[in-house]
């Protein structure tokens, strides 16, 4: 067995900005990329980190840097009240349609409830949130050119 010491400077970090951006830099470095939305700073950021086999990590203002484990799993369950917009679970619910634990769900849940798609409803399910998703335009498929059939 051997052991895997992280080095932080080479771990990528979502910073979630004041004004409601968010920067992509090096964990103990300073911010390089400025995204307008999550899912930007979340697929680029997780591309960095695949390409270079780094930790991928999160913090909010002036917080302490949480380490995001699973970025496939934030994406699933983003596009899930992305294309269900009255989706409600509750945690359960979702450790059963992402098939993880409990741990890895609050985790999840916590950094979609951060940056705004989650909110929890007073019977404890998780429903889509307000902020700024509900102007993601519908996916529409081009007509195809109608042609007389003789």
């Amino acid at each position: 067995m051997s052991i895997c010491v992280v080095d932080p400077s080479d771990s990528v970090l979502i910073r979630r900005q004041p004004h409601g951006h968010f920067t992509i830099g090096a964990l103990n470095g300073a911010p390089q990329i400025d995204c307008d939305g999550f899912e930007r700073a979340l697929y680029d950021a997780g591309r960095f980190a695949a390409r270079d086999r780094a930790d991928l990590w999160y913090v909010s203002g002036d917080g302490e840097p949480q380490r995001l484990a699973d970025v496939f799993t934030i994406r699933r369950l983003w596009n899930e009240y992305i294309d269900l917009p009255t989706l409600q679970l509750t945690r359960e619910q979702i450790c059963r349609l992402l098939d993880i634990d409990v741990k890895t769900s609050e985790a999840v849940i916590a950094v979609l409830m951060e940056v705004g798609l989650l909110q929890r409803s007073p019977d404890g399910r998780f429903a889509r949130g307000s902020d700024r998703h509900e102007s993601i335009p519908a996916l529409h498929m081009k007509r195809a050119a109608r042609r007389a059939i003789r």
